[in-house]
């Protein structure tokens, strides 16, 4: 950009609220892909989220404490697998997953 130009305006096409699979164009064809909508399911159980919450932090363990390790086993039993472990994002998920069935680095 040089000096004089004005700058270009981006804009931000925001989600709808609920438009079940299917991809649309407003007016200016700024795509619009639905996103899952989470707000009536989180009004539902929105007591116990924030009880779990509250019981987390005041234990001063967020991390490797008794509610990570009850998800764990939780979890484990609910998908069937023999153990569960809590990581911090996916990255570190795939990162596991490639390393426990002894995938390396692509060429």
């Amino acid at each position: 950009m040089t000096a004089g130009q004005p700058r270009p305006h981006y804009r931000r096409a925001a989600p709808p609220l609920h438009i079940p699979n299917r991809v649309s164009f407003d007016s200016r064809r700024c795509m619009t892909i639905p996103v899952w909508d989470y707000r009536a399911e989180y009004e539902a159980e929105r007591d116990d989220i924030l009880a779990a919450v509250d019981q987390v932090m005041r234990s001063g363990r967020l991390i490797l404490g008794d509610s990570v390790r009850a998800f764990e086993q939780e979890f484990a039993a609910y998908s069937g697998a023999r153990h569960g472990v809590g990581v911090n994002s996916g990255t570190d998920a795939l990162t596991l997953a490639l390393r426990a069935l002894d995938i390396g680095a692509g060429v």
